[in-house]
C-alpha cells in the first residue's frame, strides 16, 4: 500500500523515457528520503484507418 508524499527537491527528464530523481518526505510517517523513477518511453505505433465502404 503506498500512501502520499511531499516532493522536497526534483528533477526530471523526458530525453529517453521519463526519470524521476528527488527528495521526498511520507505524509503519513514523516520520513525522508530519495527516490529515483524511471520510466520506458511510449512505444510509437503508425496508424491507417481505411474505409472498406
Amino acid at each position: 500500500v503506498e500512501c502520499p508524499h511531499q516532493v522536497l527537491k526534483s528533477r526530471t527528464s523526458s530525453k529517453r523515457g521519463f526519470s524521476f530523481q528527488g527528495v521526498v518526505k511520507c505524509l503519513e510517517c514523516e520520513l525522508t528520503g530519495p527516490i529515483d523513477i524511471k520510466e520506458e518511453p511510449p512505444v510509437q505505433l503508425r496508424l491507417r484507418i481505411s474505409d472498406d465502404s
